[in-house]
């Protein structure tokens, strides 16, 4: 046995190694100099405090100061067990974490796509998940747009993606510089549109941008930063769709309400907050989720980013608990900022 043990950190310590060490992957072309990017590295050029994330000494104070308890699995009725509909347009349908479906026009999206039982470079550890996806990738119907938001291992799952390219053949849209990861798992260049803050992709009758988000990007030990992060904006001349990806609460929930007055449909994290003086600067508590569903001016906005894997300390029920309390101090309606089950579809 004490071999067998032996033998498994051995594995261990080499996947690490071979994963964590290697250097970012050659570019699609340089990024161009701006206000969210200079010396090989992307920021948020709003946000002025100390991001904890980027410390060693915090993360490290973070795991040490942890008392969180392990999360039980989901119950069995959070997971609606049902494929995508295939003759309606303009619907969501949350998946987990921050995947979800989403037609538009008859468009279909899917947003950081993980299928896979760890959101971890490695199989065999890392964050499991704690509810089955409401369907397999094969029973999507069909899929034209992937949007991922950053690289980060729960929103950028290689495997997810090559498993919905080998099958559907969709365009790739992706923040700057996140190209070449892709590209390393298998997907063809000539499927993946890469753009910079603000940047537009139009196609059919449809407009896709990238708007701010406060995150930050990091897949291996040399590549802090390396890859840019965003939210999407999908719009078709009458709808549009918000979606956050990863963010804190900034500056830069106005500057999108600014550009886009009003969404019909924003998907916004509620989950991974805790505690506030780590998580603050990169992840909204659902309260700070309100108030963004209200500087958009979303008719409806979906709570994302829960439920499924436990990255952070508070409970597996606490967003919902939160949110709740958050949509009556903010004297929001109780549809108009709603928690939705694995698999439930929304129209709008």
């Amino acid at each position: 046995m004490k071999i067998i043990n032996t033998l498994f950190i051995i594995l261990i310590v080499i996947s690490l190694i071979s994963w964590y060490l290697g250097s970012p992957p050659s570019r699609f072309s340089e990024p161009k100099s701006s206000d969210h990017y200079s010396l090989g590295a992307f920021s948020n050029p709003w946000y002025k405090g100390p991001v904890p994330s980027a410390s060693f000494s915090s993360l490290m104070k973070w795991r040490q100061e942890s008392k969180r308890e392990p999360w039980p699995e989901a119950p069995a009725d959070f997971v609606i067990k049902q494929k995508p509909p295939l003759d309606k347009k303009n619907f969501v349908q949350f998946i987990n974490h921050a995947t979800v479906l989403f037609d538009l026009e008859g468009n279909r999206f899917i947003t950081d796509p993980i299928f896979s039982e760890r959101a971890s470079p490695i199989s065999y550890i890392g964050p499991k998940r704690h509810h089955p996806t409401p369907m397999k990738i094969d029973e999507l119907g069909r899929l034209d747009f992937v949007l991922v938001s950053h690289n980060h291992y729960d929103h950028m799952d290689l495997e997810s993606l090559k498993q919905l390219n080998d099958i559907y053949q969709p365009t790739f849209v992706v923040p700057h510089s996140n190209g070449p990861y892709l590209v390393e798992a298998g997907i063809p260049k000539e499927k993946i549109i890469e753009l910079d803050l603000w940047e537009s992709t139009k196609t059919k009758n449809l407009t896709i941008t990238l708007a701010p988000a406060q995150h930050w990007s990091k897949r291996r030990f040399f590549d802090r930063d390396f890859a840019l992060w965003g939210s999407f904006v999908v719009e078709n001349g009458s709808k549009k769709v918000f979606f956050a990806g990863d963010t804190g609460f900034g500056e830069h929930l106005q500057m999108i309400h600014q550009r886009w007055p009003n969404f019909d449909i924003s998907l916004i994290p509620v989950g991974s907050y805790e505690p506030r003086w780590f998580m603050s600067p990169q992840h909204v508590n659902p309260e700070e989720a309100a108030r963004a569903h209200l500087i958009l001016e979303s008719k409806k906005s979906i709570g994302i980013h829960h439920s499924c894997f436990q990255l952070t300390d508070e409970d597996w029920g606490d967003p919902l608990i939160a949110l709740i309390e958050a949509k009556v101090k903010y004297h929001i309606d109780k549809d108009a900022f709603l928690y939705p089950r694995a698999g439930e579809i929304f129209e709008f």
